[in-house]
């Protein structure tokens, strides 16, 4: 007798692949999102470095007498 998959198994061959489709998805879209977020992190970064880098010059060219 030949080994025939019952309908049960296609069954849940059927939810196993649905499910992993949307584990694809939302995996992907978690990935999507904390790359978008380290980039305005960068983004940020580079801003308060700049900024830092010209208070530093101001403050290089400015003498404070006491």
């Amino acid at each position: 007798m030949p080994n025939t998959p019952t309908p049960d198994l296609n069954i849940g061959s059927v939810v196993l692949y649905t499910a992993q489709g949307k584990f694809h998805e939302s995996t992907t879209d978690t990935l999507d999102y904390v790359v978008s977020r380290s980039n305005d992190v960068v983004h940020n970064l580079k801003n308060v470095s700049s900024i830092l880098f010209v208070t530093n010059g101001i403050q290089d060219n400015v003498s404070i007498n006491v």
